[in-house]
């Protein structure tokens, strides 16, 4: 290569070099595109794991601040349901299970207050919450005369 290189006019020479340089120059510009382009994923993928990581931070902090809440046997959903209603006066019409251990309850005839109010008492001390719900206010003739909901509950 040397003796190429030699062999060569000194034009040719400074051709040859100037040429080198040029090519070396375009292999950095396009390895510097491509770690510049590395290094904004990078730096998105950290920003999103990092909000993940705030997110899950103020969960648990969320989470430990609330009171433990029993541990309900999935078997024994229906009858904790209905033991909770009975203390907040509410009548049940029908509760049937679901195929995902999920039960669904009728209340034809209650008042809203008393229905949030057990259904908070199921969320916060029993780990019950609604995972699907249709109240709607009970009327006849012009007058509102409380609700009728359908929910779905299931175990956190």
């Amino acid at each position: 290569m040397k003796k190429i290189f030699l062999s060569l006019t000194r034009k040719e020479q400074q051709l040859v070099v100037a040429a080198g340089v040029v090519f070396l120059l375009v292999i950095l510009t396009v390895l510097n595109s491509a770690l510049q382009d590395w290094k904004k994923e990078s730096l998105l993928k950290f920003n999103s794991n990092h909000k993940l990581l705030s997110d899950v931070q103020k969960s648990l902090t969320l989470k430990s601040q609330f009171p433990k809440v029993e541990k309900i046997n999935p078997n024994s959903l229906s009858s904790t349901v209905s033991s909770v209603a009975r203390r907040f006066n509410l009548t049940i019409d029908r509760i049937q299970p679901t195929e995902v251990g999920e039960i669904m309850v009728s209340i034809n005839q209650t008042e809203f207050v008393g229905l949030y109010d057990w259904l908070r008492e199921l969320e916060m001390n029993k780990g019950i919450t609604v995972s699907k719900a249709s109240i709607r206010a009970n009327s006849s003739r012009g007058t509102v005369s409380g609700v009728r909901a359908q929910l779905v509950l299931k175990i956190l």
